[in-house]
């Protein structure tokens, strides 16, 4: 296997950490995962090539774990978010200082 393949295999691995890391948050109770609608099943996250979603509940402290998930993968993988190019997204029922807050948090101002 080239030096390609071998970045790709350690890629999947610590992208699997990254998972098993969400799934324990979530088990532990650390992290919810959203519905988007009623006959559908909940998530955490959707990862692509180019990109990343991560769900969790409009509070400071699941977004504060779910950074502190994300930093830990970027440590490891050499990825880092860049708060710049991302963007978060509310229910509608989540009030404005609490928006607030949680971007404040992440760090992250593009709604």
């Amino acid at each position: 296997m080239d030096s390609m393949g071998n970045d790709m295999c350690l890629l999947c691995l610590i992208s699997e950490a990254l998972i098993a890391q969400l799934r324990g948050a979530k088990e532990e109770g650390r992290l919810t995962e959203l519905k988007m609608a009623r006959a559908c099943p909940s998530v955490s996250h959707l990862l692509f090539a180019d990109g990343s979603l991560f769900f969790c509940k409009a509070d400071v402290v699941q977004c504060a774990e779910l950074l502190k998930i994300i930093k830990c993968y970027g440590m490891a993988s050499g990825q880092q978010l860049n708060t710049a190019k991302s963007s978060i997204f509310f229910g509608s029922k989540v009030p404005q200082e609490l928006r607030s807050a949680l971007k404040n948090t992440l760090g992250i101002s593009k709604e």
